[in-house]
């Protein structure tokens, strides 16, 4: 949301286009940009194509759009070469991302990417960071108090300065030990 408008991303299996609703009217995209996670982060939307899109060409490319002007009424220019192979031909696709210490990261399904970049997003530094744990699906990755979570394949981790420790134990609850005093 950008100045009381809705972008809305259609996914790259829906037979719908993505656009914008302001409230009042919903306006469809031109350019019809798909992706299942969205954000907004350094002046641009960054778009990941998500779990749905399986065994496609695109499947590990990050899309981002030109500098989004904030004059009303806003578009976001979409520029046909603004992509980032992540790891492409590994058979993973890009699942989800988060702002992370003012760089990117990037889930695949079984690994970590961390994107930085100054001015130009074309000549950013993409470093994997985790080559065994990503992101089982969109919606589990998360940020709270400078700190990052994932969820993968049934455990929860904290990410530290791009350190991944399992956050979650499993407990095993017995019955309370019933001492007879008689």
């Amino acid at each position: 949301q950008l100045h009381n408008v809705i972008y809305i991303l259609a996914t790259p299996n829906s037979p719908s286009k993505g656009g914008t609703w302001d409230g009042t009217t919903f306006t469809p995209d031109a350019t019809d940009v798909r992706g299942s996670s969205a954000l907004f982060f350094k002046g641009r939307v960054w778009v990941t194509p998500g779990v749905y899109q399986q065994q496609h060409p695109k499947s590990s490319q990050l899309v981002f759009s030109d500098p989004v002007p904030l004059t009303l009424p806003i578009t976001v220019p979409w520029n046909p070469v603004n992509l980032i192979p992540v790891g492409q031909g590994d058979g993973e696709n890009l699942v989800d991302m988060l702002v992370v210490a003012d760089n990117l990261m990037l889930f695949k399904n079984n690994s970590t990417y961390a994107y930085l970049y100054d001015v130009a997003p074309n000549d950013g530094i993409l470093r994997k960071v985790n080559h065994n744990i990503g992101a089982s699906a969109q919606f589990c990755v998360l940020t709270h108090e400078n700190e990052a979570y994932v969820y993968h394949e049934g455990s929860v981790y904290q990410i530290s300065n791009y350190t991944f420790v399992e956050a979650s134990i499993k407990m095993i609850f017995e019955p309370p030990i019933v001492v007879d005093d008689r």
